[in-house]
């Protein structure tokens, strides 16, 4: 596994399909509702989704909202692009969909008025950067909404998966799965915004339940929605039943006659460019 995947968490190959029919039910589309409903666009308002992926958000504000707004998806991945396309166009659905940097992003100044972003900030190299870019193409009196996992402490079901793909797969490996939950609190958060130049900042704790019909699954569905799932596909049989069993018995604490459940936690922020 390349250092350059563990960063910047590009999937390729099915994994955008496998993204949308196991993670989006999951967790992202709940937290796309939640990220959606902060916000109430006026009639004819520019919207972008930075670091659309399959285009959740994107898809959610469309079907919500009804008064001539216009969506843009912003993506790097242009097989996650291909993908939020498809399902725009099955849903019947007029959406934008932009390859592109969110560093540099391809947009003038001033250009939108609401911008979101859901789980994109912790992959991006200078996040930072981009929360300046995002300030530079919205326009003034202009409404960001982004969420943010909370580092994996928060979320411990994610934290065993990681630790026992470390053990049985390889340091990269749990790496990787750590990826999605950065060490910022939430005060850190709020000040990286507020150092971007917005104002009038909220942010809350969002704290949903994921369920998965075994830890097997957990596992499954995770690598198959992932850079891992090469890796997990490559593992000796004798390899993968240990890591399965050992995964089952470390998440015995959050299983019930159903599979495995278990609490995931995010921080949600609301800000404004004045």
């Amino acid at each position: 596994m390349k250092d350059a995947d563990v960063k910047t968490w590009q999937i390729s190959d099915n994994s955008p399909a496998a993204y949308e029919k196991y993670l989006v039910p999951g967790f992202f589309k709940p937290w796309a509702e939640t990220l959606t409903a902060l916000v109430s666009p006026a009639p004819d308002s520019d919207i972008l989704d930075v670091a659309c992926g399959t285009g959740i958000v994107a898809r959610t504000i469309s079907s919500k909202v009804n008064n001539g707004i216009r969506v843009t998806g912003l993506d790097n991945n242009r097989e996650m692009l291909e993908q939020a396309l498809q399902l725009s166009e099955k849903s019947g659905l007029e959406l934008t969909w932009q390859q592109g940097d969110a560093h540099q992003m391809p947009f003038e100044d001033d250009r939108f008025d609401y911008l979101f972003c859901q789980q994109g900030m912790q992959f991006f190299p200078e996040p930072q950067q981009v929360l300046e870019e995002m300030y530079r193409v919205l326009k003034p009196e202009g409404t960001l909404a982004l969420n943010i996992m909370r580092s994996i402490n928060y979320n411990p079901a994610f934290k065993i998966l990681a630790d026992k793909l470390e053990e049985h797969v390889g340091d990269s490996a749990g790496t990787m799965m750590r990826a999605p939950f950065p060490e910022w609190d939430p005060k850190a958060i709020r000040n990286m915004v507020e150092n971007a130049g917005f104002e009038d900042i909220s942010r809350h704790l969002e704290i949903i339940a994921v369920r998965f019909p075994s830890p097997e699954e957990f596992l499954r569905q995770e690598a198959a929605s992932s850079p891992l799932a090469g890796d997990i596909e490559s593992l000796e049989p004798e390899t993968l039943r240990k890591l399965v069993g050992d995964l089952n018995q470390s998440l015995e604490q959050y299983q019930d006659d159903q599979g495995v459940v278990f609490p995931m936690e995010t921080v949600m922020i609301l800000a404004d460019k004045q």
